[in-house]
């Protein structure tokens, strides 16, 4: 199925006396404009108005000798209005949708202007170019950053799609999808684009261990057609293993924390312990002589020899305190 859009923007209020005014089409160069099968192909033309100061006049574009494809079709041309000022240039794009079944090889292709109102109305300008339509395959590969990883740890999917028409003469959305498979089945984990060197990149974090399978899918999306899947890449499987879950992590912090302090109270409790228990004067005291003992006289006193007591009252005390 072909499918035609034309797309050119709107302009100003009054039409245009034909005096000298004329208008033009242009098309793309004599080289063959490459589009592919299945492809959405975007045709640059341009329309030229000239010899009127001011004004408008509405063009009919039609298109024709466009091949028909080989399943059942309604139509293989359609048509649009657009309003051009005069005098300008107008560059818009001529949207070709060339289905999974059109024919292959060249096509001279002719793109009609046809003037609708004011006095150049019936006018009608064209131009010509060649379709190459062609029939590559449409590819995308997939490669993994590692094959074993834990969770937690992060994987890189890249890859290459491959198409053959220049970038330029493609139009719509092309979305790189990456997808997961589980029980359930495939599941999108995310999506990026290509880049300039149709190259691709994505990165996730796996969160659950097991055999993880992946592939990727390249994905059009246009105003002409819904979504649709172009190409889809190889499986790829990576074995996730269980890593040190971050609630793991805090407990152990935890723990560690807790026995740091029982620690550091357990040495405080055993230096003090082992730290030799200060003996009050008072039991150095002999209450037969009055000496007053050194600290390692704990039985005896040192100058009569008589038992030292094991504490004295605290008049004695204050008595001795006096004496001295």
């Amino acid at each position: 199925m072909i499918v035609i859009l034309f797309m050119c923007a709107l302009a100003s209020p009054s039409t245009v006396r034909a005096d000298t005014a004329d208008f033009a089409v242009g098309c793309p160069s004599s080289e063959p404009f490459q589009a592919e099968r299945g492809m959405v192909t975007q045709v640059p033309i341009s329309i030229m108005t000239y010899g009127g100061s001011s004004g408008y006049v509405d063009l009919e574009l039609s298109i024709s000798g466009l091949p028909t494809d080989t399943v059942p079709q309604s139509s293989s041309d359609s048509s649009s209005t657009l309003r051009a000022e005069f005098p300008t240039i107008k560059v818009g794009v001529v949207v070709i949708h060339v289905g999974e079944d059109a024919l292959l090889g060249d096509f001279p292709v002719t793109i009609y202007a046809q003037a609708l109102n004011g006095d150049l109305s019936g006018q009608v300008r064209n131009c010509q170019f060649t379709l190459s339509i062609k029939n590559f395959q449409k590819f995308i590969t997939i490669d993994l950053s590692a094959s074993t990883v834990k969770t937690n740890e992060a994987v890189t999917a890249r890859g290459l799609v491959g198409y053959h028409v220049p970038i330029g003469n493609i139009v719509g959305t092309y979305t790189i999808r990456i997808e997961t498979s589980s029980n359930s089945g495939w599941k999108t984990i995310g999506e990026t684009w290509p880049g300039n060197t149709d190259e691709y990149s994505y990165s996730w974090t796996p969160s659950e261990p097991g055999l993880c399978q992946v592939r990727a899918q390249w994905v059009l999306e246009s105003v002409s057609e819904p979504e649709r899947v172009i190409a889809t890449s190889e499986t790829k499987t990576v074995t996730v293993e269980q890593g040190v879950k971050v609630e793991q992590i805090n407990a152990l912090i935890f723990i560690v924390i807790v026995c740091l302090i029982i620690a550091v109270a357990t040495i405080g409790v055993l230096v003090k312990r082992s730290r030799p228990a200060a003996t009050n004067i008072s039991q150095r005291v002999c209450s037969q002589c009055g000496f007053v003992n050194p600290p390692f006289a704990r039985s005896f006193c040192v100058k009569c020899g008589n038992p030292l007591a094991s504490q004295d009252s605290r008049k004695q005390w204050r008595e001795l305190s006096c004496s001295l």
